[in-house]
C-alpha cells in the first residue's frame, strides 16, 4: 500500500520551517490538502496574495512618488502626477479628499507621515485600481486581517511537497 505524506516548507531566512500537513491515500488528497492550505488565510474580500500584490505596488509607487518628487517637484503639488481625467469615479473622488488636504504639497517623508490612515487609503486607491471596490471600513478590516501573527508569510516563500512510501 502507498501513502502520500504532505509537506509544506516556509523558506524565508531564520523563520524557515517545515510542517506535515497530513498523510493521504491518493494524490488528488493530497492535492486538496495542499489547496485548502494554501487559502487557509485568506479573507472572504480578498485574498492573500492579492493584498500582497497591493501592498507592493503601493510601496513601490510611493518610493518612486518620494524620488520624483526630490528630482523634480512638480508645480501644483504632487497630486498633479496623477492624470485626474485618467481616474475612475473612486479614485477622482480620492484625489479630490486629498486635495482639500495637501494641495500644492510636495510629497516628501514629512508629509507622508503626516498622512492619516484616511489620507493613506485615498492614495492608495489612486494608485490601486484593486482597492477603488473597498470601503474605508473594509480596507481597514483587511489590512487588520493580513497584519496578524502568521499572516505575515509571503505565498512565493511557501513551498510544498509530495514524498511517497510504501507502508507495508
Amino acid at each position: 500500500m502507498e501513502v502520500i505524506v504532505v509537506e509544506r516548507k516556509y523558506s524565508y531566512w531564520e523563520e524557515s520551517y517545515t510542517k506535515v500537513l497530513g498523510v493521504c491515500m491518493t494524490e488528488e488528497k493530497a492535492d486538496e490538502l495542499i489547496e485548502i492550505d494554501k487559502h487557509k488565510d485568506d479573507h472572504p474580500k480578498m485574498n492573500k496574495e492579492s493584498w500582497l500584490a497591493c501592498e507592493h505596488r503601493f510601496y513601490e509607487e510611493r518610493k518612486a512618488l518620494i524620488h520624483n518628487e526630490s528630482c523634480g517637484k512638480k508645480k501644483g503639488g504632487f497630486l498633479k502626477r496623477f492624470h485626474y481625467d485618467g481616474l475612475n469615479k473612486v479614485a477622482k473622488h480620492a484625489y479630490d479628499e486629498l486635495l482639500k488636504k495637501f494641495d500644492g504639497m510636495t510629497f516628501d517623508d514629512e508629509v507622508w507621515y503626516k498622512m492619516d490612515d484616511l489620507d493613506t487609503f485615498y492614495l492608495n486607491q489612486i494608485i490601486n485600481k484593486d482597492l477603488t471596490k473597498l470601503t474605508f471600513e473594509e480596507y481597514n478590516e483587511l489590512d487588520d486581517w493580513y497584519s496578524k501573527h502568521d499572516r505575515h508569510e509571503d505565498p512565493e516563500d511557501i513551498y510544498y511537497h509530495k514524498t511517497k512510501f510504501e507502508v507495508i
